[in-house]
């Protein structure tokens, strides 16, 4: 009899079918709590749309500007969830708590700050043209006012998650989309994007103040911040450096993408922003869950035949999900793209790079789970390394067809698609030959 089987018969080691089975819980309430986020954005993108598509595509150069300091510092956060999760010897659980709250928070200041001095200057860098300028602008500004409590609320969603209480994110990511729509049919129609940014800097206040009056409820809030000694400094160094490379990589990657787009003309740029609301929704959105389960499941105290176990059970249930995001994506795309826009020029460009989209989709789940793979496996260095290759790759590709004068909409969607493929074969070589090791 094989060890695993004899870890079966000994009930230390569970059915595929009931693994798979408590993944899948785990991950559903996980999405729901992301993908009602990433609603809203496509939310105030639909309601912007239909007032103007120059102001549309005006909200690409501006988020990204934004996302430029958000997604950078949610490395914070990254190491925060993997240090509750593994806690090291020399520091209590409340300690992690309150010092990724302070990180956070100073952290969400300074960036606040920074994004509001240079938002012009962001706005531009990111491609935003003329017409494009002060609507940019203006929601940019907006939005950099708010980013500390949107830094407060994700260190809020982390304690949560590390206490295996997936329902008050989701709760509370709820509130914020009741509130951001209501927001968006009160002010969208005569304020456009300024109104769209201000929608949503409220909703994330209100879901930030419910998420935090809960902790307190449940005694997880801090009972007393100070300022982070060497010790635990060193141990959020140890995840957040190599996560805060790879946020660095695929903010690159976004960054491109909306600024070779908005230099296509106001078509594609707004036609960009409703394919990268779709990536978000079905694509993104679904990896995050994954990548937390990958990290939920594959404890370090497992044995080796137990991790390949639960890893083989976790590459299925990615599988599955993979090709239901990119199904999503197609149908979506294909039948109801006037949800986003009425343009027939924006819509052309749309279906044109749907099956691109698509691909990307269902990849980015499986590359994140990988990923997750790499941090239990204790490299976490992989993961900036597959990051700076994709970077380095998609500039060249892009930067080569822009040169020829062939690059399109399509063509770029369709160089992504194509990379992370790449990267999706790279990562199960890796994991394969690590795995095999343990």
């Amino acid at each position: 009899m094989s060890r695993l089987a004899e870890l079966m018969e000994a009930g230390k080691l569970q059915s595929k079918a009931s693994l798979a089975r408590r993944i899948v819980l785990f991950i559903i309430p996980g999405y729901l709590l992301v993908v009602v986020g990433c609603l809203a954005t496509a939310v105030d993108k639909a309601f912007v749309g239909h007032v103007s598509s120059v102001q549309l595509a005006s909200i690409g150069p501006a988020s990204s500007a934004y996302e430029m300091w958000t997604q950078t510092i949610r490395a914070i956060n990254g190491a925060q969830l993997a240090l509750l999760g593994n806690p090291p010897d020399d520091m209590s659980k409340a300690s992690i708590r309150a010092v990724g709250f302070v990180y956070m928070t100073v952290a969400g200041l300074l960036a606040g700050i920074a994004a509001l001095v240079m938002a012009p200057t962001g706005v531009r860098l990111f491609g935003a043209s003329a017409d494009m300028f002060p609507f940019a602008l203006s929601y940019l500004k907006v939005r950099a006012c708010f980013m500390a409590m949107g830094r407060i609320r994700d260190s809020c969603n982390v304690v949560c998650l590390a206490e295996k209480d997936s329902v008050t994110p989701f709760v509370a990511s709820v509130i914020a989309f009741v509130v951001n729509v209501i927001g968006d049919l009160l002010l969208c129609p005569k304020q456009g994007a300024f109104g769209a940014a201000i929608a949503t800097d409220v909703a994330t206040s209100a879901a930030a103040g419910f998420t935090l009056q809960r902790l307190r409820h449940s005694g997880l809030w801090p009972k007393q911040f100070y300022c982070p000694r060497r010790r635990e400094a060193r141990h959020f160094a140890k995840y957040a450096v190599n996560l805060f490379l790879s946020a660095v990589a695929l903010l690159m990657i976004i960054i491109s993408e909306t600024c070779l787009a908005s230099k296509m003309g106001t078509s594609s740029g707004a036609a960009h922003q409703i394919l990268d609301a779709m990536w978000r929704i079905c694509g993104l959105s679904l990896s995050l869950p994954m990548e937390w389960a990958g990290q939920t499941f594959l404890s370090k105290d497992l044995t080796g035949v137990e991790w390949r176990h639960t890893a083989s059970v976790l590459a299925m249930v990615a599988m599955c999900f993979s090709l239901i995001s990119a199904g999503c994506v197609l149908a979506f795309l294909h039948l109801r793209v006037d949800v986003f826009t009425t343009d027939p020029l924006v819509q052309v460009e749309v279906l044109h790079s749907t099956l691109g989209v698509a691909m990307c989709s269902g990849l980015i789940v499986l590359s994140q789970t990988l990923m997750s793979f790499f941090i239990s496996l204790g490299k976490v260095h992989f993961v900036p390394v597959t990051g700076g290759m994709l970077v380095v790759l998609f500039t060249a590709g892009s930067y080569v067809l822009y040169m020829y004068s062939m690059l399109s909409l399509q063509r770029m969607w369709a160089l992504k698609a194509a990379l992370l493929c790449f990267a999706v074969l790279w990562q199960c070589c890796v994991v394969l030959y690590l795995s095999q090791r343990r």
